[in-house]
């Protein structure tokens, strides 16, 4: 142990030695301009107040506690860690003992209440990083009135299956598919989260500590009683709410965030328009408004076919584009979900999802360039809580304080944070806050007003010239530009509001859900209403930088969402979706497993999380089931007014639509409702409960948004009629250069082939299959003309559902994609080895007709050949005349048989 003498002998110089830190901290910033550090953090907390547990704290901290019974007053300065914003766990370390030298006296600023003297300092030595030259060593340290014991605690801050509390309910050890949790839910009662209590041994029984962490374990997905989980938050929420200073709290947060620092934002009201009740869609030739989709509550009998009581509630709600299901009392199929399972979750940002330049956008453009000049990266924004940071606002609130030197000086970071609707249940708000300011703001905090609308001119330049740009690119006359030209630069995240994000299990997205929610709301479930126009109202201003994510999980993993476990009683049920899929009168089922189509998805999101104004392109009717969590919005549109819609965007924003017959991308844009129906459009609105049903039908527009956490699971349908518009749906599809999620030959071929099928459907599907040979064999023989005699067998891919395992749809790579039109390939393709594409054949006669040196490279690759196809259609008609013979049989014994 190191003998340290006259350590900290007064308040004041306390003071003045985190002041002195945080100096040399901010100059070396200034002068190395690097983004990296190896200064330290320092909080000092001056109240008597006894704290909660220490290891919550998840930075380099050291805490002294001075008898002040009026007021509690926390001072929180930190240096340039550049700690790994994503990381929210303590690192292992070394545990050190500091004996200090006591003062003179027994009632100094050291003494506790109770006239103990502190008696050393107990320091915690860790590393965060890989191992190597940029490696950070972390220490934290605190003021102890004895002695430590040198125990090693456990770790606070995530759910990890070596640190995890004890379940509510039975949970296997493993983290595979014996790891999942069955959780049932009411059909109103949405399924929350348990809480579970993290029992940490202190260092020692002296050692104290305030946390701003709720140091309880976030179980997601575990099985609870409503009543139980509103036990368990009555008793956790005010744990950590209890915390709050004792500072004059009119001084503080009295009202909003906002009204501290004189930045409220104008009020939600205007930007949704409430729906109207009517029993029909308006007609295009009617006063355009928004209506309430129709609900439906069918029987016990009537729920026992989906695709037959979807066929009889047709002719109305399909004129709506989509419409609510409300099963049976008795339909309460458990969700099976793991807070372990991992998946890409995607970042979008809701001020960008109308237009991709505001207020906003603009100042963090120009913070980016200005760092970008000091040599200091910028890749995303720093993350506290799993949340994006809102630099500009951080800035104004900052200033709005007096500046940097004020709020340290005047320990104000913990009002910045308030005013930054940073929830005090993520983790080192304040103090992360203070590192963030200073290696990301306060380059361009030295900037002179000048200076500073200079560089905003700047940006604001760049970006009128790129959408200038861009705008005539996407024009119709493009279409006569080289390809190349008419793509653009697509590829800066910037003309984006969604996109990929991080990797994470359920666990972390649910608390970055419940951050997510306490930053914009107070309640912790706020009415749909409240929601809908707190959301409107970032897509409309862009005054704040709002960030949420989603997640779509293949169901077929570990058989997660609907039940398919033998000893479930909803696991044949007609509405399961597992089994929906598999219905006698969808065609689909003929093509087995295919991820996304045919295997449901599980979808998972957050307050304001969004599905943009998007119709499938393959012209297919799908099926969504909120199996738990908080309501959905959802919007939609009928085909009848498809081409209002269009025109209605084309004018909002012209620059995301495309001059092609699919001209709306997914993920593009989210137009308010009263914008819409100012413009001519008119749509229907309804909010979808747990436990409840959203059917969307064929070529209708929809948008959805999320009211809070929740877990929903979707999947795709098609009954005959389908077929009637399938070729040119395809077509439209490839002369789009959209890829489609699956072959339209390939289904066709599976249909034929399938005993099941009946002999309506396979009397549809014959003149399909002729015109497919057809065109085969005459583009066979241009490339054979052309000089391509080179050949190859493709694997035929399995069909035969009952052979096939559900995984392997997840894990089939066989599919192949045209490098022009993107058509997904499967009776045949060429390759070319010198550009290592592949072709359909249209686009692989082009190419050799322009290129005939390429030819010694290409290969033609094919799963049947001409003998093949006779064959498949000879069989085909004779079943086509067999299943005839039988039904017209079967009719006239019926007949006979009548008195």
């Amino acid at each position: 142990p190191v003998q340290v003498e006259n350590y900290l002998p007064a308040q004041q110089q306390q003071q003045q030695q985190v002041l002195l830190l945080q100096n040399d901290a901010v100059m070396t910033t200034l002068k190395t301009g690097c983004t990296s550090s190896t200064s330290i953090a320092v909080q000092v907390n001056l109240d008597n107040e006894p704290s909660l547990d220490a290891s919550s704290q998840n930075i380099l901290t050291s805490e002294l506690t001075a008898p002040e019974p009026q007021l509690q007053r926390s001072m929180e300065c930190s240096t340039q860690t550049d700690v790994a914003e994503e990381e929210e766990d303590d690192s292992e370390g070394h545990l050190f003992y500091i004996p200090l030298q006591q003062p003179s006296g027994t009632g100094g600023p050291l003494a506790a209440p109770a006239q103990q003297l502190i008696q050393g300092v107990a320091v915690k030595l860790g590393t965060e990083g890989p191992t190597g030259p940029n490696q950070r060593v972390i220490m934290r340290a605190k003021l102890v009135t004895k002695p430590p014991t040198f125990n090693r605690t456990a770790v606070v801050g995530t759910v990890q299956p070596t640190a995890r509390g004890r379940p509510l309910v039975p949970a296997s050890n493993h983290t595979k598919s014996d790891d999942t949790v069955d959780t049932k839910s009411d059909n109103t009662d949405a399924l929350k989260p348990s809480a579970t209590s993290s029992k940490i041994a202190d260092i020692s029984s002296g050692l104290c500590a305030q946390s701003e962490v709720d140091s309880t374990v976030d179980k997601p997905l575990a099985m609870v009683s409503a009543k139980r989980i509103d036990k368990v938050e009555k008793n956790t929420v005010p744990s950590f709410r209890e915390q709050k200073s004792s500072v004059n709290q009119n001084a503080l947060l009295s009202s909003s965030p906002s009204d501290v620092v004189a930045l409220k934002l104008p009020a939600s009201k205007g930007y949704a328009c409430k729906p109207s009740n009517s029993t029909s869609f308006p007609s295009l030739e009617s006063p355009t408004q928004m209506v309430e989709a129709p609900v439906f509550h069918p029987t016990e009998k009537e729920f026992q076919d989906p695709l037959e009581y979807i066929d009889r509630i047709r002719p109305v709600a399909e004129k709506f584009g989509l419409c609510r299901v409300v099963p049976p009392s008795n339909f309460k199929p458990e969700c099976k979900v793991s807070d372990d399972m991992r998946f890409l979750a995607y970042n979008q940002y809701v001020h960008k999802m109308l237009h991709r330049w505001g207020p906003n956008v603009k100042e963090m453009m120009a913070i980016k360039k200005y760092l970008a000049t000091q040599n200091i990266s910028f890749n995303h924004p720093p993350w506290i809580g799993g949340m994006e940071v809102d630099l500009p606002r951080l800035y104004k609130i900052v200033q709005s304080f007096g500046g940097l030197k004020e709020v340290i000086e005047k320990k104000k970071w913990h009002r910045v944070a308030d005013g930054m609707k940073i929830p005090k249940s993520a983790q080192d708000r304040v103090t992360k806050l203070d590192d963030i300011y200073c290696k990301y703001l306060l380059p361009y905090d030295t900037l002179s007003p000048d200076e500073r609308q200079k560089l905003l001119d700047e940006v604001e330049k760049e970006w009128t010239e790129r959408e200038k740009r861009a705008t005539s690119l996407s024009s119709p006359g493009c279409s006569d530009l080289p390809e190349e030209e008419c793509e653009g630069d697509t590829s800066d995240e910037s003309e984006e509001c969604i996109v990929k994000g991080r990797n994470m299990p359920l666990n972390a997205f649910y608390r970055i859900a419940r951050n997510t929610m306490s930053m914009w709301f107070r309640q912790a479930e706020p009415p749909a209403s409240e929601v809908e126009q707190e959301f409107w109202r970032h897509v409309t201003l862009r005054q704040s930088h709002v960030c949420v994510h989603s997640g779509s999980i293949d169901s077929s993993g570990w058989g997660y969402g609907f039940p398919c476990s033998k000893n479930s009683p909803f696991a044949r049920h007609p509405w399961n979706l597992k089994v929906l899929t598999n219905n006698s009168g969808s065609i689909l089922r003929s093509i087995g497993p295919i991820m996304g189509v045919t295997v449901p998805t599980l979808h998972v999101g957050m307050v304001f999380t969004t599905c943009c104004w998007y119709r499938d392109p393959h012209g297919l009717p799908w099926v969504e089931y909120l199996h738990t969590g908080a309501n959905k919005i959802w919007y939609g549109i009928p085909d009848e007014y498809s081409s209002v819609f269009r025109s209605a965007l084309t004018k909002l924003i012209p620059r995301y639509c495309k001059n092609k017959t699919i001209w709306l991308p997914s993920d593009t844009a989210m137009v308010p409702p009263p914008m819409l129906v100012k413009h001519g459009v008119s749509l229907c609105h309804t909010v979808q409960e747990p436990g409840q049903f959203i059917l969307v039908f064929p070529r209708a527009f929809t948008s959805s948004i999320c009211t809070g956490y929740l877990v929903s699971e979707s999947v795709y349908f098609a009954q005959p009629s389908w077929l009637n518009t399938a070729e040119q749906v395809f077509r439209d599809i490839q002369n789009s250069c959209e890829p489609s999620m699956f072959s339209l030959e390939r289904l066709l071929f599976s249909i034929s082939t399938d005993g099941r099928t009946n002999v309506e459907v396979l009397k549809q599907v014959l003149p399909m299959v002729l015109q497919i040979r057809q065109e085969e064999l005459d583009y066979r023989k241009q490339l054979y003309a052309l000089g391509l005699k080179t050949s190859e067998r493709l694997p035929l891919p399995e069909v035969n559902i009952k052979r096939r395992k559900a995984r392997q749809a997840r894990e089939e790579e066989g599919d192949y994609e045209c490098e022009i039109c993107r058509a997904n390939l499967f009776v045949s393709l060429v390759t070319n080895s010198h550009e290592e594409g592949v072709y359909c054949l249209p686009h692989a006669i082009e190419l050799l007709t322009k290129k005939r040196h390429h030819l010694k490279y290409c290969k033609l690759m094919y799963t049947y050949d001409q003998a093949e196809l006779n064959e498949l259609i000879q069989k085909l008609q004779e079943r086509i005349e067999a299943k005839s013979q039988r039904k017209s049989q079967g009719k006239h014994s019926s007949t006979s048989q009548k008195p």
